[in-house]
């Protein structure tokens, strides 16, 4: 989440203050409030790994379900009938009761007041594997390939409305509405995830530039290996290192790469394939929520093996200004608020997820259905794999 001092479309402050007014139109509220104004948590529910491998499904929704304004949609959509997610689904196309959109909707209300709906969550995961086979059955799947099918999936549920208030709803609930609505010609999902990238060829023969501009919703960045070499005997000994920072990362993967003979460009300018051409990234827009995936898995011929590289990354202050085409002044830093972790192989592997709680400011390790209370200090580690900022 960009940090509260961003040039953002929302107010974060006044957001915060509105989600436990939300929580509380549910008798069953998990949040009890202080003398001295502190919010603490009295329960918190983790989510069942019923169908054997269902973690990485599990890992993905208590990331999103920490994410405020994507929870404050939901909630309205429930306890409002009048929000985002409800007013947003295409009826044309899918049943609201049987919707991908909805069903999410739900579940994130029933984590938020304390509860583990047991059939609530079977019926989401046995949702989306009727829809897509990849995610049927009981075998373990990458969270990222699911975090990317989840959000297109309800991106393309969603209707394209350019109204999402309606004249006869009461002052407050349109106060409410206005903090978490998308722009007119987006939906949620575009309005909290999707920005730009410029991918920029240079022929070297003629100086000819072609940019193309590009979408995404999580951007993948691969694990730079900074080398370390020394001279003895006039022999270079190169050592990979085990350890980057995520700046090694985004500098990897801005940084201009020479395109190979079996990928040379066709540059009209000298109308031919020039095999001496360069290929540069650069953010153009930075979202409101930035999802870096750290790109963990290395695929040959023969098999897919992980890297385990530990990868040092900010848990406050993330600072893209040096990896943004434009030279614009507004706040490019984030603030960290969620971490989808891997452990093991791709095959015989686990995932978890630590999540900041958006009102207490807590972390908290979610490990299917146990969830425990974590410190700061132990959010950065080598399981790293997505990153919610």
């Amino acid at each position: 989440m960009k940090n509260e001092n961003g040039n953002n479309d929302f107010n974060l402050s006044e957001l915060h203050s509105l989600l436990p007014q939300i929580i509380k139109k549910s008798s069953n509220t998990s949040y009890h409030r202080h003398r001295d104004g502190r919010l603490e948590q009295t329960k918190l529910a983790g989510l069942p790994n019923d169908l054997g491998n269902s973690c990485y499904i599990n890992s993905i929704v208590q990331c999103l379900n920490n994410c405020d304004l994507l929870v404050c949609s939901a909630l309205t959509s429930k306890l409002e009938q009048n929000g985002i997610f409800c007013s947003s689904i295409n009826v044309n196309n899918h049943s609201q009761d049987n919707s991908i959109t909805e069903q999410l909707s739900c579940l994130i209300q029933s984590l938020w007041l304390g509860r583990c709906n047991l059939e609530l969550s079977k019926k989401f995961k046995s949702s989306i594997g009727r829809i897509e086979k990849q995610f049927r059955g009981s075998t373990q799947q990458d969270a990222h390939e699911f975090l990317l099918w989840l959000l297109g999936y309800v991106k393309d549920e969603l209707s394209k409305e350019k109204d999402f208030l309606n004249s006869n709803e009461k002052p407050a609930k349109n106060k409410l509405l206005k903090l978490t609505k998308p722009t007119q010609t987006n939906n949620v999902i575009d309005y909290l995830f999707r920005a730009y990238y410029t991918s920029t060829l240079n022929c070297l023969k003629c100086g000819h530039l072609s940019s193309t501009l590009d979408p995404f919703l999580t951007i993948s960045l691969p694990i730079s290996m900074p080398y370390i070499t020394s001279v003895k005997v006039h022999v270079i000994v190169v050592y990979h290192s085990s350890c980057c920072t995520l700046d090694d990362c985004f500098n990897a993967f801005t940084q201009k790469e020479q395109l190979s003979e079996d990928n040379a460009w066709f540059c009209v300018h000298c109308g031919k394939r020039q095999r001496e051409t360069t290929k540069n990234i650069l953010i153009s827009s930075y979202p409101n929520i930035l999802v870096v995936h750290l790109k963990r898995f290395k695929h040959d011929s023969s098999r897919r093996t992980k890297l385990n590289t530990f990868v040092r990354f900010p848990i406050k202050n993330l600072n893209l200004s040096d990896y943004i085409s434009d030279d614009s002044a507004d706040d490019h830093t984030y603030d960290l608020f969620a971490v989808c972790n891997h452990y093991g192989s791709l095959t015989d592997g686990h995932y978890t997820a630590f999540c900041l709680n958006p009102l207490t400011k807590e972390w908290y390790h979610y490990n299917d259905l146990r969830v425990t209370k974590m410190t700061e200090n132990e959010v950065v580690t080598t399981n790293a794999y997505i990153l919610f900022y």
